[in-house]
């Protein structure tokens, strides 16, 4: 369906000048498609432009020339976007301009066309677009709204000039998904990110008490007890940990650790290596005991699109088990037992 314009906007798209207009070459895709995206607000402070805003840029550069293009800004001058995390591009290209509002309309419409199977804006899914601000409208991928107004831009207050910034008729904005931005979604390398998020369990019952007295025992090998990638530990589920979502609730993955690996049913304290596997970003993850209070500074680091690990000691929660959560990106969670604390 070609890229709409509402009842009521402040300037009109002459959709008829995209003609003129290419859209980028064609691609070997999979057959199976991206999970849908998600909103992952602003969370981080990591400027640089990353891999798949670069390859965005560099698309539309090879398909409509050397427009200028905006990635990264200061986190001090706008600390609430996805310009300060690198995974938001500007395309300056203007709705005033006919031949620069054909490359807009044409990539749009190429952009949110439906896939072969049905898809909506499959190509946007394909390349984890979050979001775009275009003509005074915002278009979300994370939900079926499709276009709406964009921050009161239809209003005759904000007809002029002046508000062409604010109002996206400069420019197209694009927001990536941390996926996108990481480029490991079907558009970018070829294989579709298709691992669900993970189910956040439910807690109940008070928190064990931690012995005074305890004996430290070191494992002679370390054991694999969960890992989302392959579903061992976690109900034979395969899927990603992800960050908090824009209905405010707290993702984690819990991991019982207790009767696991070698370590005894009556620990309550384990050693255990946490390896975060594929982070799309660089992200903080927080390791604590199930049901006991989460700690304020995280347990492990990580660079985008590098497994890393940490060594966690950690006390026991219920059922004998820890919870992981992250504050940032999707991430795959591993978890060896190393050894463990157990009465004295």
């Amino acid at each position: 369906m070609p890229f709409a314009v509402a009842a009521t906007p402040a300037v009109t798209v002459t959709v008829a000048a995209a003609s003129i207009a290419p859209v980028p070459r064609d691609r070997v895709l999979p057959t199976t498609m991206d999970v849908q995206q998600q909103y992952q607000g602003q969370s981080i402070c990591s400027p640089p432009a990353k891999p798949g805003v670069t390859k965005l840029s560099a698309l539309l550069t090879e398909t409509y020339g050397p427009d200028t293009m905006y990635s990264s800004r200061a986190c001090k001058d706008d600390p609430t976007s996805e310009h300060t995390e690198g995974r938001a591009l500007d395309w300056m290209v203007s709705l005033r301009v006919p031949s620069q509002q054909a490359k807009a309309v044409t990539f749009l419409d190429w952009l949110l066309a439906p896939g072969a199977d049905g898809t909506k804006a499959a190509m946007a899914r394909r390349m984890g677009i979050m979001y775009i601000g275009w003509n005074n409208q915002i278009w979300r991928g994370y939900n079926n709204v499709g276009w709406g107004e964009l921050k009161g831009c239809f209003s005759k207050s904000k007809k002029s000039t002046s508000y062409d910034t604010f109002c996206h008729r400069d420019h197209v904005h694009f927001s990536l998904t941390w996926d996108g931005a990481a480029a490991v979604t079907s558009f970018w390398d070829g294989t579709a990110q298709a691992t669900p998020p993970c189910a956040t369990p439910s807690t109940s019952g008070k928190k064990p008490a931690l012995p005074a007295a305890r004996r430290a025992v070191n494992l002679p090998d370390e054991t694999k007890v969960f890992d989302t990638t392959t579903g061992t530990g976690n109900k034979k589920r395969v899927c990603r940990l992800q960050e908090p979502r824009w209905s405010r609730d707290a993702p984690r993955v819990d991991a019982k650790i207790a009767a696991k690996g070698g370590v005894p049913a009556n620990a309550v304290k384990a050693l255990v290596r946490v390896t975060a596997v594929s982070p799309n970003a660089p992200m903080k993850l927080f390791v604590w005991g199930t049901g006991r209070k989460k700690p304020a500074k995280p347990q492990l680091v990580t660079v985008q699109n590098q497994d890393s690990s940490a060594l966690v000691w950690v006390r026991l929660g219920k059922k004998g088990s820890i919870s992981v959560a992250t504050k940032t990106g999707d991430t795959g969670v591993r978890i060896h037992a190393v050894g463990y604390e157990v009465p004295a």
